[in-house]
């Protein structure tokens, strides 16, 4: 009964790898470009925005299927008119969100990303930010999330089928064929030596 048991637990493991194997590479991208560029002065010290990305299906939607996002950069582009020194405070997904700050001069563009906004964008789609002055004056320019992953891509062309299930289930069987081998190898080998 505990070889039955075993083997079906190792058939189940198989199976369930060849679910995973269907997953295709997939990149998702937002960008929020604001007209008029916001300014942050003395008056207005901070803006708040949310990404949304489109396509991709969160873990809490309700599905039986989600994407999942492996990794993704946050760029904000900010430029100055005076040219002076100015300091800026990204605050990504919320209350809960890991911060960083960059100082500039003129153009440029902040890019980061945490560990909180890889948790916000798997489990809802979306990344808060709040971009804070810490000082002098500057524009917000635009903002741009790419979010690389996997998912399923429905809308992508068909195209010639690749047997990757195919491919695991015959290796999960082999496998399975070296334990009994060796299982049946190292019995033999305990006999002999009572």
């Amino acid at each position: 009964m505990k070889k039955l048991s075993m083997l079906l637990c190792a058939v189940m493991l198989v199976f369930g790898m060849v679910g995973v194997a269907g997953a295709a590479p997939m990149t998702w991208t937002d960008t929020i470009d604001w007209t008029p560029d916001i300014e942050l002065n003395s008056d207005n010290r901070s803006e708040s925005y949310t990404h949304i990305m489109d396509g991709f299906d969160p873990i809490f939607d309700g599905n039986s299927t989600s994407d999942l996002i492996t990794d993704y950069v946050l760029t904000v582009s900010v430029y100055d008119d005076d040219k002076k020194f100015e300091a800026i405070f990204v605050n990504q997904a919320g209350i809960f969100g890991d911060s960083y700050q960059d100082s500039f001069a003129w153009d440029n563009e902040i890019t980061g990303w945490s560990i909180s906004g890889l948790v916000q964008l798997n489990a809802f789609g979306t990344l808060s930010v709040t971009v804070n002055r810490l000082a002098g004056d500057f524009f917000l320019d635009r903002s741009r999330v790419v979010a690389n992953g996997y998912g399923d891509d429905n809308s992508a062309p068909a195209s010639a089928p690749v047997p990757e299930p195919a491919t695991i289930l015959l290796m999960g069987f082999g496998l399975l064929g070296l334990v009994g081998y060796s299982r049946k190898r190292f019995s033999k080998q305990v006999k002999t030596a009572s």
